[in-house]
């Protein structure tokens, strides 16, 4: 399977340069369910629609997963919450 890692390198790259706002782990656990619905294609007539015009409307709805991990500063936190 490889949403968990497409989720890694995410927030790889997504925290780099991140904002400092004020965050709780709880933000980050809705962060990665909201992340694991969004993720997969949109099923149309019962398949999974993988057209270039789905997948442009996904990389399009991704910008807003970025701008959410971005916000998420992990200052603080123990290993275990990161």
């Amino acid at each position: 399977m490889l949403r968990l890692p497409t989720l890694a390198l995410l927030l790889a790259v997504a925290t780099s340069g991140a904002q400092s706002q004020p965050a709780h782990y709880a933000d980050l656990v809705t962060l990665f369910k909201d992340w694991r619905a969004f993720q997969p294609a949109k099923v149309t007539a019962g398949a999974h629609d993988y057209r270039a015009a789905a997948m442009a409307a996904q990389k399009t709805a991704l910008a807003n997963y970025q701008r959410r991990l971005k916000a998420i500063d992990t200052t603080g936190w123990p290993i275990w919450e990161r």
